[in-house]
């Protein structure tokens, strides 16, 4: 069996991003993998596999999608990602309590970013977050303070923007 599923010629791109990712669950560096390129071209899928192979290196994933039409609340994506999947990030309680700071993003952040580390004290994060290019200010803004703010800490960030 082929180790990278079904992508056809992203071979260079799925061992560059698997290297960061098998160096946060070696090492527990940090990471970001950006996939970038025109509507169309696969990121989504490339960014799929991606979590795929991670969940199998025993990476605990959170996985979003910003959308382009419906921006259902400032920051959606950003909380909802640590809620989603079969072993979300958060709890209801944490869930709703973050939630509530949706107006306040600097303590959003704080309390994202003290979640995050906790949790990779004990297991190397995946934060997968696909069509960046389409969210919202306060989506934005806890990505870039998240990623600068987590230096250090076992997590690999996979964004996926045109």
């Amino acid at each position: 069996m082929r180790p990278y599923g079904p992508l056809r010629g992203r071979d260079q791109e799925l061992s560059a991003a698997l290297a960061v990712i098998r160096r946060t669950r070696t090492h527990g560096a940090s990471g970001v993998v950006l996939i970038s390129g025109n509507a169309g071209v696969g990121k989504t899928a490339l960014l799929s596999e991606i979590c795929r192979q991670a969940a199998h290196m025993n990476i605990r994933i959170a996985r979003s999608k910003c959308d382009e039409i419906e921006q259902a609340w400032p920051g959606a994506p950003m909380i909802g990602l640590l809620r989603t999947g079969a072993d979300p990030l958060l709890t209801a309680a944490e869930f709703t309590e973050l939630n509530a700071l949706t107006a306040e993003p600097l303590l959003l952040v704080d309390r994202i970013a003290g979640h995050l580390a906790r949790l990779a004290d004990g297991r190397r994060l995946l934060i997968a977050v696909d069509d960046v290019q389409w969210a919202d200010r306060v989506s934005r803004y806890a990505l870039r303070a998240l990623i600068s703010r987590l230096i250090g800490v076992p997590v690999v960030w996979v964004l996926a923007s045109r």
